[in-house]
């Protein structure tokens, strides 16, 4: 018999556009983009329990966040974040403290997703005003 109830919940049983999983002190988390401007948030699968956390705006003019894309990676013991939107360029935070990283690129964000290349992650970006894909190192804590 099939069941048609979720496996995990989202948080406050919001609407996720998009997530990724991430590996930190050996545990896996589910991180994700619920539908609020300037929230992320990571989910322990096996307890569902998910933690929130906000993000400052990527654009200073701007006080929200379009996350329908989003892709994550640990660094230095810590989860970066990447995405955007159809009306928000790729940006990336810190997601502890929800510090930009690098500000928004001019154009939409299509999709988002991190490849692991040789120890070492990469975001790989597909932006919906042009036709190339990006690869770009995710950066370090400063």
């Amino acid at each position: 018999m099939t069941s048609n109830e979720p496996l995990i919940s989202s948080p406050s049983g919001s609407h996720t556009y998009d997530f990724d999983l991430v590996t930190l002190d050996g545990q896996l988390l589910v991180v994700g983009t619920p539908d609020r401007d300037c929230l992320a948030c990571t989910g322990d699968p096996g307890a569902d329990r998910w933690m929130t956390y906000e993000l400052d705006a990527p654009d200073e003019d701007y006080r929200y966040t379009e996350l329908t894309s989003l892709c994550a990676a640990v660094v230095d013991g810590r989860i970066v974040i990447g995405g955007g939107g159809d009306h928000q360029g790729f940006a990336m935070w810190d997601l502890t403290t929800g510090r930009v990283r690098l500000s928004a690129q001019e154009g939409g964000t299509a999709s988002a997703v991190r490849a692991d290349f040789g120890g070492y992650s990469r975001f790989v970006v597909g932006g919906s005003s042009f036709t190339d894909v990006e690869l770009g190192p995710v950066p370090g804590r400063a």
